[in-house]
């Protein structure tokens, strides 16, 4: 699949106006490489421009002072509104899945659409290297 037939796909919660769709495809090339940071306190500088630079002086501090794994510091994709109510949707989705007792499903992102998948199974390295042995 392109990328635009996999953008197209997961559309189906946007307007059948041809404009929309449009619209929402440029609004997703515009947020490609775009990522909102939680848990980063605002610039209070006046001036947009000195806001900007203290906002990525901040960022940069924190990538080199803290390990990824602990901290409270958050990366997620820019998402669009259409793309916001399909992984709304594939989330409640998930969660009736799981409220009906089978809990080895998770939501997986292929060709940049979340989709509900099986877990993966992983076995514990002792018991991968027993069978290697064996």
């Amino acid at each position: 699949m392109t990328d635009v037939e996999n953008k197209l796909t997961s559309l189906k919660y946007f307007p059948d106006d041809p404009n929309s769709v449009i619209s929402e495809i440029n609004e997703r090339d515009k947020r490609e490489s775009k990522v909102v940071i939680l848990n980063v306190p605002e610039s209070v500088k006046p001036v947009d421009a000195d806001r900007r630079q203290d906002d990525i002086d901040k960022i940069a501090a924190i990538l080199k002072s803290q390990p990824a794994d602990n901290s409270d510091i958050k990366f997620k994709p820019s998402l669009t509104q259409a793309q916001q109510l399909h992984l709304n949707a594939v989330r409640a989705e998930l969660d009736q899945i799981t409220q009906s007792g089978i809990t080895n499903k998770t939501i997986k992102y292929i060709n940049g659409i979340p989709r509900i998948v099986n877990k993966p199974n992983f076995r514990p390295s002792k018991e991968k290297n027993k069978n290697k042995e064996n």
